[in-house]
């Protein structure tokens, strides 16, 4: 599905993608020629948590994506219990987009769960970056 042109992630429409036996709820905003941007939440996060003075300025030259993982708001599901669980729902709903390549940025514990999705991202990410989150309990700066 096309992204939706808005100007803040509080007017972008709240969408529903089924994957993997779960429904995930999430919004696309913006537009540009960067790579699509994965925000995910922290642990218990969801999307009305995201403040678009974060979100709405990188909508400007990309498209924005932001998920709302199983067992939390409006997605369907058990909320994982392990970063591995985490990841496992990253990845089934970019897979469920069908994105050939995005950027993720990912709050905590969903930090962590974006590393640890890393090698299975590798195949579509040029050059992943981790921000906003520490790699398994080393504090770095992104490469």
């Amino acid at each position: 599905m096309p992204s939706v042109q808005n100007a803040s992630n509080t007017s972008a429409p709240t969408q529903f993608l089924q994957a993997s036996n779960e429904t995930y709820a999430y919004r696309r905003l913006g537009s540009g020629p960067g790579l699509p941007l994965l925000f995910l939440q922290h642990f218990t996060g969801t999307l009305d948590n995201w403040d678009p003075a974060v979100t709405d300025p990188l909508a400007s030259g990309r498209e924005v994506i932001l998920f709302e993982s199983a067992g939390l708001g409006r997605s369907t599901g058990k909320v994982p219990d392990t970063i591995a669980g985490m990841a496992t729902h990253a990845l089934a709903f970019l897979d469920g987009l069908d994105l050939g390549s995005c950027d993720v940025l990912g709050l905590r514990q969903h930090g962590r769960a974006a590393d640890g999705a890393g090698p299975s991202l590798y195949f579509s990410a040029d050059d992943p970056r981790w921000h906003g989150t520490s790699r398994w309990g080393r504090h770095h700066a992104p490469r």
